[in-house]
């Protein structure tokens, strides 16, 4: 049975012990003391996002008072993909795509205010 787009699989919901580690302020290697979750505004998504588990660092939500990873479709709408999207790759791999992603829509705007600024009208 299909699950409802809102309904979230158990596999992203951290364990208590993966919770206290990413809350942590870090260790000798990597310390930071920026840990925070459910933000408003999500942080850069990164392409090693995967690979390490920070709450300074990546974008955990609380979900029915459970603290959990972005899903990988949510990676992939803070992009700009639709829902019909189709992600052919593994969880990892498309964590590492969506952190190498852009967003069209934002890159096109900065194209526009480049080119009404002029700046390619000048002869060099």
């Amino acid at each position: 049975m299909k699950k409802s787009p809102s309904v979230v699989d158990d596999k992203y919901f951290l364990s208590e012990k993966l919770k206290a580690y990413v809350l942590s302020p870090g260790t000798k290697n990597f310390y930071h003391q920026n840990a925070k979750t459910d933000l408003k505004i999500a942080r850069a998504i990164l392409s090693t996002q995967g690979n390490s588990h920070r709450a300074s660092i990546n974008n955990y939500v609380t979900t029915n008072n459970k603290l959990r990873v972005l899903t990988e479709r949510e990676a992939l709408r803070l992009f700009g993909f639709s829902d019909d999207f189709k992600i052919c790759v593994s969880m990892a791999q498309s964590r590492k795509q969506s952190g190498n992603s852009i967003v069209v829509d934002v890159l096109i705007k900065l194209f526009q205010q480049i080119q009404q600024s002029g700046v390619f009208n000048e002869n060099c």
